[in-house]
């Protein structure tokens, strides 16, 4: 079933729809592409929307299937979703500057430290680990974003 849905006036931060648990704070996953795709245009990992194009390495993940296992820009990264490519950019950045950037962002907790005991932090914090925000949370970055 649905957990959240929310939708919110960017404009006037007014909640218009709002049914289920839009509170509690759950995995970005995916989602995290954007917050991290900001924090590399501005840390100048990012150059353009084909820049740069970064190479599959023997290890990186591969179970998105052949789009993964490609030569990758900015613009496949962001169309397939491609993990990789997400952790190279969080290795590239820090996690003492994700942390930063998460914080000023309003980013959920802004916990990159990963799964306990494991220090995965920049390969895995955004899926099911320990970054976690809510949907209201999110729909208000998501807001920051466009005014």
């Amino acid at each position: 079933g649905t957990i959240c849905t929310i939708l919110m006036d960017a404009r006037s931060a007014e909640v218009l729809l709002e049914d289920g648990d839009c509170s509690s704070r759950v995995t970005p996953a995916s989602t995290f592409k954007i917050p991290l795709a900001v924090m590399a245009y501005d840390a100048e990992i990012l150059r353009s929307a084909h820049d740069p194009v970064m190479k599959f390495r023997s290890g990186d993940p591969d179970w998105g299937g052949a789009n993964w296992t490609r030569d990758t820009d900015p613009t496949d990264w962001m169309r397939y979703s491609v993990l990789w490519y997400s952790q190279r950019i969080a290795q590239a950045i820090g996690s003492d500057a994700l942390t930063r950037y998460a914080q000023e962002f309003g980013y959920g907790n802004a916990d990159f430290s990963g799964d306990p005991g494991f220090e995965n932090g920049l390969e895995r914090a955004w899926v099911s680990s320990s970054l976690r925000i809510s949907p209201h949370e999110q729909a208000t970055f998501l807001r920051s974003l466009v005014l």
